[in-house]
């Protein structure tokens, strides 16, 4: 184990489904509602663990940002999520709004959070490399998810968003164990950073 590292918790995928209506009165089909996986390992490919399939991968338009998919991709493979916020969204929603619900992460782990965490950090698990390549932000399915409780605004609002990793050798990796930090970008900006930037908000520190 390396000097610095995070604690893999639990590994989570989904296939696509239906979990509410659109504004428009349509369904909403999505991938949000990841469950833990029982396997000790899963293959991670270039996009993504076997057995999870993000749903809605079409390009961005110009509108919508035009930098990659609107999710999945080799850059957005993997969703991490600190367990380390769970309490809070907890104490903001409530547990009947949480109602065993996730963030819609594959990966949660405990040990390092959106200020500990830089873009273009290497990381190395199992046989695979990543890096840790984006923020994510909050959309309309994470309000659809959650039956409104104005989740983008709280997500804005709090900068406890994850992020994603790029896989840069893909491999077999154990669902939950210890994930090695290899390489630590001190140049680039925290996560927490990239997502007050991108959000025009302060940065949590």
């Amino acid at each position: 184990m390396s000097t610095l590292c995070v604690e893999l918790l639990e590994t989570r995928v989904s296939l696509p489904r239906v979990i509410g209506k659109n504004r428009h009165g349509d369904d909403h089909w999505s991938s949000i509602d990841r469950q833990a996986v029982v396997e000790p390992q899963l293959y991670l490919t270039w996009t993504g663990l076997a057995g999870d399939q993000p749903t809605e991968t079409r390009p961005k338009t110009e509108a919508e940002g035009g930098d990659g998919q609107i999710h999945g991709g080799n850059d957005k493979a993997v969703y991490v999520y600190p367990v380390e916020h769970y309490p809070l969204w907890l104490a903001e929603l409530g547990h009947e709004n949480m109602g065993g619900r996730s963030l819609g992460e594959n990966w949660r782990t405990n040990g390092l959070t959106e200020a500990d965490v830089r873009i273009g950090d290497i990381w190395e698990i199992g046989a695979a490399r990543l890096k840790v390549s984006r923020v994510r932000t909050p959309c309309q399915t994470l309000m659809i998810y959650y039956g409104g409780q104005q989740m983008i605004k709280r997500m804005v609002a709090n900068g406890l968003c994850g992020w994603y990793l790029q896989v840069l050798r893909p491999g077999l990796v154990p669902t939950h164990g210890w994930i090695n930090i290899v390489e630590q970008n001190l140049a680039g900006l925290t996560v927490a950073e990239k997502f007050a930037t991108k959000m025009r908000t302060p940065a949590r520190t």
